[in-house]
């Protein structure tokens, strides 16, 4: 046949075929092949992605400052809400974080914490609660989580978490102390604080804590 003869999608196809005879025989028309990249563990998307969320946390808590000196309602209103945002962020994060990794213990007391600010109490319990089952001694998850305690009203199981806390971290225990000051200081909370003489007991634990020395400066209080 000549080629002069060739109709144009005989020639077409001619040509598709020789070029793919070169390129499975490694000819002129062979592509390289792509580098192949090792496939991320489960440790390391674990890591990744609750660093990723330890950001967007850090985020949120530069925005507690900005909240905090904030005049206008609009202005007042959009810096929550980017707040919110970034909670929210933080928690998608550290659930997928978990869920390459389920004994996480601190992705699990992140998650808690994430939660707990989004005003979803029960379920920053149960995250708590994961965590310490993994490390019952676990300081910040037993903070954070009487922290979760105060948003329930549960100030008797606080009292224990304080207690607990005064004989393992002088530092955590006095965070807490700080939330529960502020809580009962709260007007919204003043029958649910008088009915559990709470300002009292915070006055009598911090004496007897400055009495043994398990006091400390009081760091800023994150029970909202």
């Amino acid at each position: 046949m000549n080629r002069s003869t060739l109709r144009p999608w005989h020639a077409a196809l001619v040509l598709a075929l020789v070029s793919t005879s070169l390129f499975a025989s490694g000819g002129a028309s062979s592509a390289p092949p792509a580098p192949s990249t090792p496939a991320a563990t489960p440790e390391q998307i674990a890591v990744d992605n609750y660093n990723a969320g330890l950001k967007q946390r850090e985020k949120a808590l530069e925005l507690d400052e900005s909240i905090a000196g904030a005049t206008d309602a609009k202005k007042l209103a959009k810096l929550e809400g980017k707040r919110t945002r970034a909670f929210e962020k933080a928690a998608k994060l550290y659930e997928t974080a978990l869920d390459a990794k389920p004994d996480f213990v601190q992705a699990h007391g992140s998650l808690g914490y994430a939660l707990r600010r989004l005003g979803r109490f029960e379920e920053a319990m149960a995250s708590y609660d994961t965590a310490l089952s993994l490390n019952p001694n676990y300081p910040a998850a037993i903070e954070y989580r009487a922290e979760a305690l105060l948003g329930l009203g549960r100030v008797d199981e606080v009292k224990e978490a304080y207690q607990k806390l005064s004989m393992m971290s002088a530092d955590h225990a006095a965070e807490l102390m700080a939330a529960v000051k502020a809580w009962a200081g709260d007007e919204a909370n003043a029958e649910a604080a008088s009915a559990a003489g709470l300002m009292e007991w915070t006055a009598g634990s911090e004496r007897v804590a400055t009495e043994t020395s398990a006091g400390g400066q009081s760091g800023k209080h994150r029970w909202r």
